[in-house]
Formats: structure tokens, sequence, C-alpha cells
């Protein structure tokens, strides 16, 4: 997305360190933003009063990482719409949303950029790795390369850029596409944990349950 240094992100501030590491590795800076109490997701109010905040400082925000934490469902449409306003592109966060829905629609589809991961953890996994998906063939294009080493179009070992060695393996990647057969049975058993969880743990009134918003949402 061009983030370099001095940039500045804007970031989810309950999420796992994965989701901020990436915009320290380009030395650019994090501006964290609470979450609301629906979804446990990044809330639109604060998100927008963070924009004007920076903007008043002269700052340029280069992206902003809107993740799906648990599965579920930030509020795309608020978040989106802030964006759009502002015109700052969005990075979407979907490592543990894999197979979730908003309004019948993957959680994969809403930014510029997706992320999912295939960690031991996860809804599916390929024994660690993950995949960035993207509508733009561009960026596409431009991952590809970076993870490869950032080789140039050479016969020999040129480099004009900084690269990577991000590549999954082919076990890694076969064993993923075996998983993705079993998904759905997968979202089915974790819905059916929640349910235990949370008929043998009512009576306990200090355990809270992330609930989904049954108005607008779908997920696993």
């Amino acid at each position: 997305m061009g983030v370099g240094k001095n940039d500045e992100v804007i970031c989810q501030s309950n999420t796992f360190i994965a989701s901020v590491n990436p915009v320290i590795y380009q030395g650019a800076t994090p501006i964290l933003v609470d979450s609301e109490a629906d979804t446990w997701n990044m809330c639109p109010e604060l998100l927008e009063i963070a924009i004007k905040d920076r903007i008043s400082k002269g700052e340029k925000l280069k992206a902003i990482i809107a993740v799906h934490l648990y599965g579920m469902p930030y509020k795309v449409e608020a978040i989106h719409s802030i964006a759009k306003k502002y015109d700052i592109p969005i990075i979407e966060d979907s490592a543990e949303a894999l197979g979730s829905s908003y309004k019948e629609r993957k959680c994969v589809t809403f930014g510029d950029l997706y992320i999912v991961s295939f960690n031991g953890n996860k809804i599916i996994t390929a024994s660690g790795g993950g995949a960035l998906i993207t509508k733009h063939k561009a960026l596409k294009e431009k991952a590809i390369f970076l993870s490869t080493h950032a080789k140039d179009k050479s016969v020999d070992y040129l480099h004009s850029n900084i690269g990577y060695n991000y590549r999954m393996s082919n076990i890694s990647a076969g064993i993923g596409r075996g998983q993705m057969l079993a998904l759905d049975k997968y979202i089915s058993t974790r819905r059916q944990n929640y349910v235990l969880y949370k008929e043998r743990l009512k009576e306990f009134d200090t355990i809270r349950f992330l609930d989904e918003p049954k108005h607008h949402f779908s997920s696993r």
C-alpha cells in the first residue's frame, strides 16, 4: 500500500499484535483506535475522531487496518463510509474470519487487501502461514514480487527493492486445500461449542459472551 517511514496507519487496539507489527516493520506509526461494545471491533465514532485529529496535525493517514476479531465482522458499512469520506484504503484483517459473513457477503471481500491466517489455532490450518487476497491485479503482482525476495527480471541476481521470503511451501498449501473442504463442518462445530459454553456458564453473571448482532450480522 506504499506505507513507509513516518507514515501513519490506523489500527484496532483490541487485537493480536500481528495486526500492528507490519506497520512498525515499515518504520510507520500505528494510531490505535478503541473498540465498541457490539462487536468488540474498531469503533466508527472513535475512528473518525482519530482521523480528524491526525489531519488537523498535518498527518496523512495511509491505511486503516480493520479486524474481524474472533470471526465477528466489524461494522463494515460505518467503517467503510468513513474511509471513503477521507479517501483512506482499508486492509481487512480476516485472520479469524474465514467463513464469516456480513449481510450474506463473505468477510474477505470488503477492503482493498484482505488477509486470512492458517495458523494452528484458526478455523482451518495449514500448520502455519496465511493468504493475501485482493481484487486489484497490480497489488497482487506487487505482493508476489515482494514475497519472493523482490528479484528483478534478470538472468542475474539483481534486487532493486527489499524483498522477503514469505512463500508457503507446497506441502502446507496442500494441507490447507484439503482443510478447505471441511470448512463448513468446522464452522458448525464451533457454533455448537459456543452454544454449549453459553448454556453451561449462564449462571455466572461475571461472564459475558460476544453475541452476534442479529439485525445485521451473520458470522461464524
